[in-house]
């Protein structure tokens, strides 16, 4: 198999409320539930679950994009990959001020039996995560909107 350098593929993401998009990607890293996972053209197939956190696609035209993706799931196959998530964001759209609002909620959580402490936890984990990207995106220009 080839190292897939100089390549493209195309990266297709869907979502419950939006109609699915297609990117043209030179690589992918996304957020799986045990690791960072980097995809580039040619890689083994895949499936994996997405973690709450950041999504950075390179695009085949050199720019690049971040976007918040929530959880779901990927598959990497032959003819490119695959996103199915509740939520994907570019970054450049995310508002700290309602970062910070969902954080406190998540915080805010009950967390009097094992469900709700795990529920609670991973609701602060991804508003965290959300958070942060939000600041950072603030922070660079250029940010995909």
């Amino acid at each position: 198999m080839s190292d897939g350098r100089g390549r493209s593929f195309t990266l297709e993401v869907s979502t419950p409320e939006s109609a699915p998009r297609r990117l043209e990607a030179g690589s992918v890293v996304f957020p799986a539930s045990d690791g960072m996972v980097g995809v580039l053209a040619g890689r083994a197939p895949l499936v994996a679950v997405l973690a709450a956190g950041t999504v950075s696609v390179s695009l085949a035209d050199g720019g690049s994009e971040s976007y918040f993706v929530s959880g779901g799931f990927a598959r990497v196959h032959e003819g490119g990959m695959a996103i199915l998530a509740d939520q994907f964001v570019p970054a450049g759209s995310l508002d700290p001020d309602l970062a910070r609002q969902e954080l406190a909620q998540a915080r805010a959580m009950p967390a009097r039996t094992d469900p709700q402490h795990s529920a609670r936890a991973k609701a602060v984990q991804a508003a965290g995560r959300k958070l942060a990207l939000a600041q950072d995106s603030q922070n660079r220009p250029g940010q995909s909107k």
